[in-house]
């Protein structure tokens, strides 16, 4: 792999990361209001009921044994990208459309398939926003307050009874910050992209760097560290 391939790899879409193009699957990247949900798409997948075809989107628990998620993905749940109807269980993408193919879905996702006919789609997408909105602020200020725990745990003039302290609590942040990213990739989000929105709070978080220092920094909150000039 060239230098400029190996940039253009780090620079890359946090999805592109997670869904690297693979032989026999295509990929659908883009959420938009019909469609909430990405993943790789397969040309052997049977239709939804709702006229819809599934996509293997990353499982939520999908975590390498140091705690963060595995990039690329390498376990899948089948979803439908539209209504929601999900496939039961969750694997390898071979094991994913078997089981949509047979049709040996979810319980719990056939359950919320009957929706009133006053469902008001509108309202849900405000709420969403204001969710959002409100997880953002909440997400920059424990970046920020893990920035200051840093900074503390820096000091050697710190106690061992202090410094035990605010190592529980960073690691309880670190493991908040990551429970985050699952709430701006998941279905609360509708049709917004995940990755435009911690891009969004990357850029409040780092005002000041330039375009090309800002996208250093990776799309993941407990990765999120203070910028120091040099």
């Amino acid at each position: 792999m060239t230098t400029e391939e190996r940039a253009r790899k780090c620079t890359a879409p946090e999805t592109e990361r997670i869904y690297p193009e693979i032989p026999g699957y295509g990929r659908s990247l883009g959420r938009k209001r019909e469609a909430w949900h990405v993943g790789y798409t397969s040309p052997n997948a049977r239709q939804c009921e709702c006229g819809a075809f599934p996509v293997f989107e990353q499982y939520t628990m999908d975590y390498g044994p140091e705690g963060e998620r595995n990039v690329p993905a390498t376990e899948f749940v089948a979803i439908c990208p539209s209504c929601e109807r999900r496939a039961k269980g969750s694997g390898s993408i071979e094991y994913c459309l078997d089981m949509w193919n047979r049709r040996i879905m979810s319980r719990d996702s056939m359950r919320v398939q009957e929706r009133p006919a006053d469902f008001d789609t509108e309202a849900c997408v405000a709420l969403s926003g204001r969710l959002i909105r409100d997880a953002m602020e909440e997400a920059i200020r424990l970046v920020k307050r893990r920035w200051e725990i840093d900074r503390q745990l820096a000091n050697p003039l710190l106690s061992d009874v202090r410094r035990e302290l605010l190592y529980t609590e960073f690691k309880s942040l670190r493991h908040h910050l990551n429970e985050m990213n699952k709430v701006f990739y998941g279905p609360i989000t509708m049709d917004r992209d995940g990755d435009a929105i911690i891009s969004k709070i990357r850029q409040k978080l780092y005002p000041t760097l330039k375009p090309e220092e800002r996208i250093t920094i990776p799309l993941r909150l407990e990765r999120m560290k203070e910028w120091k000039t040099k």
